[in-house]
């Protein structure tokens, strides 16, 4: 399934417990226990050893296996590396600062709590010294409604003013929805099924997580095993430059979620209406970020030229989800407030 000559140097997400919430953009329902065997664990480390992929204990395990890899707790991350994370989520927003040192911070939060978003991102940044970066993810982002649209570019515009004063203080952080952007010239993703798999206590190995916890798309979501059996080769439909509707898109930073493609149009490379939608809306504003840095004589040198986005239009597809009940959209509306935005 996975082999040096055809895959970088990747993650591997290891479900060893049900007791972590998510952390990208799904949601962990699952409360049955999860039996570890020590025999497919020691499988799993050779597997991820053999492919030079990263592990990421999703529970505290052994002191000899977390020298191999980093290990995810509730809001909080133990790692032997020198790059430290933490996760976050809405209702840990008063308990901050576990770990000082950490240097990213991945913030998990809800389209019900979006009217606190701006204060919540500023309250992770100032309450860790060290850190530069925040990726930011909503774990139902199906849910978005036009009115909640309405509400995020407004947080977003909040986000972006404070984010402009700290680069004006030359004290560079990063928001991935908004400044991934100055940095990605072509669409990265997110990685799943490429860069970042996902294997559970048996050693079965799926796209990402989410499809691990979602019992309708388990088997979708399944590309192998780390004993090299059940081999099925999915890759070349989860990597951005193989996305048809979505190769010439400039939302670079777009982690074109391969799970919410699958669970809301039933193909792994087709976006629902509602990704493209808010990574557009993210990308316009981040423009406009972009451009006031550039007037108020920020060096940006090294920042790919964003004059070829001008054109972009708000929603690139519309796509039917069958089954599906689908939110409706004011396309024009929205795109109205972000032009009142320049």
């Amino acid at each position: 399934l996975i082999e040096n000559k055809s895959f970088k140097k990747k993650y591997a997400y290891i479900i060893l417990s049900n007791e972590l919430d998510s952390f990208c953009q799904y949601t962990s329902n699952d409360s049955e226990n999860i039996i570890v065997n020590t025999s497919i664990l020691e499988q799993i480390i050779e597997y991820c050893k053999k492919n030079s992929i990263i592990p990421i204990f999703n529970c505290i395990v052994e002191d000899k296996y977390i020298r191999k890899g980093i290990v995810l707790s509730h809001c909080k991350a133990q790692c032997d590396a020198p790059f430290k994370c933490e996760v976050v989520y809405d209702k840990d927003i008063d308990n901050l600062g576990i770990h000082k040192d950490c240097q990213s911070v991945v913030f998990i939060s809800e389209t019900n709590n979006i009217c606190n978003l701006a204060s919540n991102i500023i309250k992770i940044f100032n309450s860790y010294p060290n850190n530069t970066n925040i990726n930011l993810f909503f774990k139902d982002s199906y849910a978005f409604t036009n009115d909640l649209l309405i509400n995020y570019i407004s947080q977003l515009k909040k986000i972006s003013e404070y984010i402009f004063t700290q680069w004006s203080k030359e004290n560079i952080v990063n928001l991935n929805v908004l400044t991934h952007l100055f940095f990605n010239k072509s669409v990265s993703g997110c990685g799943a099924g490429g860069d970042l798999i996902a294997i559970d206590a048996e050693g079965t190995i799926y796209i990402c997580p989410a499809f691990y916890f979602d019992e309708t798309l388990k088997c979708d979501g399944m590309i192998g095993h780390v004993n090299g059996e059940q081999k099925r080769k999915i890759d070349h439909l989860c990597k951005p430059n193989k996305l048809f509707i979505c190769r010439e898109c400039t939302a670079t930073h777009c982690t074109q979620c391969t799970y919410l493609n699958k669970k809301y149009t039933g193909e792994y490379c087709v976006p629902p209406e509602i990704q493209c939608i808010k990574s557009n809306i993210e990308r316009e504003i981040s423009l406009k970020l972009f451009k006031d840095l550039v007037k108020a004589g920020f060096p940006m040198y090294n920042i790919p030229n964003y004059s070829h986005m001008l054109d972009v239009k708000l929603d690139p597809i519309a796509v039917e989800r069958p089954k599906q009940k689908i939110n409706k959209y004011d396309v024009e509306m929205l795109q109205a407030m972000l032009e009142q935005y320049d």
